[in-house]
């Protein structure tokens, strides 16, 4: 997430728009908040899967 939200307030500062890693940095947060903040970026299928009620499970990573 820390890079993620690096990058979105450089573009904010930039006056650019970044609407994929926004989305990116949403899933990243939800991740976090479902505790898999020790996971990379491969492990936001996990994430996908939640928001499409499908089952989640260490292998998804």
């Amino acid at each position: 997430m820390k890079d993620t939200r690096t990058a979105l307030a450089r573009a904010r500062s930039l006056g650019l728009a970044l609407p994929v890693a926004h989305i990116v940095d949403a899933l990243s947060a939800s991740m976090v908040d479902h505790g898999d903040g020790d996971l990379d970026h491969s492990a936001l299928i996990r994430e996908i899967r939640r928001e499409n009620n499908l089952p989640v499970s260490r292998k998804d990573t």
